[in-house]
């Protein structure tokens, strides 16, 4: 039986990109690997969620098979007024909060112009 779920993203700066999932959405740092020439980020929220960050050129080079695409990722949170408040002060893209069928969302980019979404949990 699958006890946790990680999803492994492709960025340009593994550290940057930790600090932004750090600050804004509240993920902790479980781990650091060194992989050599590169370095990746486990970051989570609980015991069933993870990220792991990886440096795409590295990905590129010791795994050219791998799709590099982006996830796309429906993060539920309890308190989506507060997310949605707590990223509009980064320097990145925030749409508005808006109605869904039966839920309230907004999508927003990461540092590095990822989209991803969030909803009410």
């Amino acid at each position: 039986m699958i006890n946790q779920l990680t999803v492994m993203l492709y960025v340009k700066n593994v550290e940057e990109t930790a600090t932004f999932w750090e600050t804004y959405l509240g993920f902790k740092r479980q781990a650091e690997l060194e992989l050599g020439p590169s370095c990746s980020i486990i970051l989570g929220n609980d015991k069933q969620f993870a990220i792991q960050l990886f440096d795409s050129e590295f990905i590129k080079q010791v795994s050219p098979e791998i799709s590099l695409e982006t996830p796309s990722l429906m993060l539920h949170v309890d308190d989506l007024a507060a997310v949605h408040q707590k990223l509009t002060t980064g320097n990145t893209f925030v749409n508005d909060i808006s109605q869904q069928g039966d839920s309230l969302s907004f999508n927003f980019a990461d540092n590095e112009g990822r989209y991803f979404a969030c909803c009410q949990a």
